[in-house]
């Protein structure tokens, strides 16, 4: 494959790369500071977002409505952990997005998600939390977003967990 020197055309994504901090909204700037993880702390990496990436994320259906999924803090050894922060454009408001998850006593919420990916195609959004470095344990997740503007939540489609370190990768 070679890649050649104009953009592709007839892409329709709806997420956008986050180049720094400068990128953020006001709004979702202050969010991000005052996450009660201590997102923005920079560990001596300096700018989180430029050395790390975050995407901004735009619906075709909620036009003035964004998700900012940003790095929060440091990385692990092999775990990078994301907060997100919905936008509304037309309001300049934001808030923290909550995550659903499992625990050992049921149900549960989580306000950062560890390795993050996102497909544009399915709308997805997904991470896969190593227990450690080799990946053949942890906890992948996929949520779907509901769709509701800026009162919507992410609804968790699945989550698989692998307790024991086995050296199975499947």
């Amino acid at each position: 494959v070679e890649t050649g020197t104009l953009p592709a055309t007839g892409v329709v994504n709806r997420a956008v790369e986050l180049k720094s901090s400068n990128d953020l909204p006001p709004a979702v700037a202050q969010k991000w500071k005052d996450h009660p993880d201590e997102c923005s702390e920079d560990y001596g990496y300096g700018d989180l977002i430029k050395r790390f990436g975050g995407i901004a994320i735009g619906w075709d259906d909620e036009k003035t409505v964004k998700h900012n999924i940003i790095p929060c803090g440091g990385p692990g050894a092999y775990n990078l952990v994301f907060a997100a922060f919905l936008f509304d454009e037309e309001t300049g408001s934001a808030r923290n997005l909550q995550f659903p998850t499992m625990s050992e006593k049921g149900p549960s919420i989580v306000g950062t998600i560890i390795n993050m990916s996102w497909d544009d195609n399915a709308s997805q959004l997904s991470q896969f939390a190593k227990g450690r470095g080799l990946g053949d344990c942890g906890t992948a997740s996929t949520w779907e977003w509901d769709g509701n503007a800026f009162y919507g939540n992410f609804v968790l489609v699945e989550e698989r967990f692998q307790d024991e370190c086995n050296g199975n990768y499947e």
